[in-house]
């Protein structure tokens, strides 16, 4: 029998030989290594990403790894339709006793919607929401729409972490799965829908990383100064959102000073017109805001 070289075995394994090696879950080519669960979304290699393409009347669409995998860094990159929702499942299962077969598991939101939750943690077919964005905008607004965005997962024991370009984004302490199988998700759609698309590439993982590889929990930032004056009147505007939750990016704040005759607004985004003030009445401007990822800043 004819023994491969060391080197040789290095380059066939899809195993890393040592804790803290990354290896390519999808090799820009085809997708080896995949399994198609859950609805019939169409998968396609493209430009070396994997595109997802939506489908009308099938439930979600769900592209695993044929291995599991329990404590782990998991990087790539994403690029959705403004449209529509997504995800990327994470210890996540398909058992022939819960819901028959159903894919259920954590999942690393895509919601390039109002909203802003990418990067919250979602239950898929078991809990719903675990960690939503509701008190981070920060990380809300690290989201790029029609852009690349690099996702981070980090899960540790029960531990599990998410960052979105960089910035930190949910936290949790959940042990309910342990192990699981990674998984690209396209969100099913209605019969009348437009067809959409969402990309992934450079998908890599860590298996049993070190603490040195986790990325180290950041102190409590400095709140910054209030951008209304002090003991200003604070009115609501406008809301336009689907969730109780969390307002959209796009409401509007507007403030009346009583220190001062000049009036103004703040907002998350820039609308057409600045909404004027009759006294203290807000009137809302017949335009709407367009979603910008900007900063709140006071305009005069």
């Amino acid at each position: 029998m004819k023994l491969l070289p060391f080197a040789a075995c290095c380059l066939l394994s899809a195993t890393p030989l040592f804790a803290g090696d990354w290896v390519n879950l999808f090799n820009g080519k085809d997708l080896a290594g995949f399994v198609q669960r859950g609805g019939k979304a169409a998968y396609a290699v493209e430009d070396g990403a994997v595109v997802g393409t939506t489908a009308p009347n099938t439930p979600n669409s769900f592209l695993c790894t044929e291995k599991d995998y329990g404590d782990f860094i998991l990087e790539l990159e994403f690029k959705v339709d403004s449209r529509m929702n997504s995800g990327i499942q994470f210890r996540s299962e398909s058992k022939p006793d819960y819901k028959s077969g159903q894919v259920h598991g954590y999942q690393f939101e895509i919601d390039p919607s109002d909203r802003a939750w990418t990067a919250g943690i979602y239950d898929e077919g078991r809990r719903a929401w675990l960690a939503p964005l509701t008190t981070n905008d920060t990380a809300r607004y690290a989201f790029k729409q029609n852009e690349w965005n690099t996702a981070r997962v980090e899960a540790v024991g029960d531990q599990l972490r998410t960052f979105l370009n960089g910035v930190p984004a949910a936290s949790l302490k959940d042990s309910m799965t342990p192990k699981g199988f990674i998984a690209l998700q396209v969100h099913g759609i209605k019969k009348n829908d437009a067809q959409m698309q969402v990309r992934w590439r450079n998908i890599r993982l860590m298996e049993n990383p070190s603490k040195a590889d986790l990325t180290p929990e950041a102190a409590a930032p400095i709140a910054p100064a209030s951008l209304v004056a002090d003991g200003a009147e604070v009115m609501l505007l406008q809301v336009d959102s689907s969730s109780p939750k969390a307002p959209p990016l796009h409401q509007m704040v507007g403030y009346s000073s009583p220190t001062s005759p000049t009036t103004g607004y703040t907002s998350m985004t820039r609308p057409q017109d600045k909404p004027p003030f009759i006294g203290r009445t807000p009137v809302v401007p017949t335009a709407s805001c367009s979603l910008r990822r900007e900063p709140c800043l006071p305009v005069k």
